[in-house]
């Protein structure tokens, strides 16, 4: 059974996955809460709700936490970006591309692996009820930067040095599974900066490029705001040049860098 909290409901597709997923994972006489696992503008182009699941096992009680992304029903916005084919990809990313990441780093024996992703459970890729159940990890105390700020230093070295070691995956995965790397390309053709045909692509893409412009007019480097003025002006042509190379630094990237796309976990002790 479930219970909803704030008129938020999964399609009945969707409420059966889950069950489904629930019941393979041993979870039995459960009830179900939902409600928004995001604050108002920390998403875009997804449904993001919390489910909260209650379950008895030999008359102990627990809970477990939920994180299910689910496709917008909204046509507006699927007429404006590729909201269907870029889940796929995502579902594809989580399903088979962090497993990979996971199992080679078993294999080279990694002391310190790249993790800093929620854990898969299921997904679901019908075509009007797509989903992702996830880890919620704000259960364990990870939140968000506040968005409002500009990030500081500490905070954008440790997401710089995340990415590099995610890029760096790609490149083992590339130097030793050839084939698989193949296989991530083919599955991941990136929509969002390949079919110009969405309005909603150039009006996000602008938005961002005017900000970032007005933040280089102050800069004293005059040749860093040129460039990237020129990249403005060309930006379709620079990005499908860029997706369509075959040169060996191609990788798996995470493209929507957002303050709002981070979750850190903070020691308390120094707070």
């Amino acid at each position: 059974m479930s219970k909803n909290n704030h008129a938020i409901v999964l399609t009945e597709n969707q409420q059966i996955a889950f069950n489904g997923f629930l019941k393979r994972a041993g979870v039995g006489n459960f009830s179900i809460s939902l409600s928004s696992g995001v604050e108002a503008g920390e998403n875009l182009c997804g449904v993001i709700i919390k489910a909260d699941v209650v379950w008895t096992s030999e008359n102990e009680k627990s809970t477990s936490h939920y994180i299910l992304k689910c496709v917008p029903s909204s046509e507006i916005l699927q007429n404006l970006l590729p909201v269907q084919p870029s889940f796929l990809i995502e579902i594809y990313v989580y399903s088979k591309i962090f497993q990979e990441f996971n199992i080679i780093q078993r294999e080279y024996n990694i002391k310190a692996p790249f993790d800093c992703f929620p854990v898969y459970y299921a997904s679901l890729s019908t075509t009007h009820d797509k989903m992702i159940v996830l880890q919620n990890v704000k259960a364990l105390s990870y939140r968000h930067y506040d968005r409002s700020q500009p990030m500081d230093y500490p905070h954008l070295l440790l997401v710089v040095k995340e990415y590099a070691r995610l890029h760096a995956l790609s490149y083992v995965i590339r130097h030793y599974k050839p084939v698989l790397f193949e296989e991530f390309e083919r599955n991941t053709v990136h929509h969002f900066l390949q079919d110009w045909s969405y309005e909603g692509i150039m009006i996000v893409v602008q938005h961002r490029m005017d900000h970032a412009l007005k933040a280089l007019e102050s800069i004293i480097d005059t040749a860093l705001y040129e460039k990237f003025l020129h990249f403005t002006q060309n930006v379709r042509s620079v990005c499908t040049k860029l997706l369509n190379s075959k040169t060996k630094h191609r990788v798996v990237s995470h493209i929507d860098c957002g303050i709002s796309n981070f979750l850190f976990k903070y020691d308390v002790s120094k707070y």
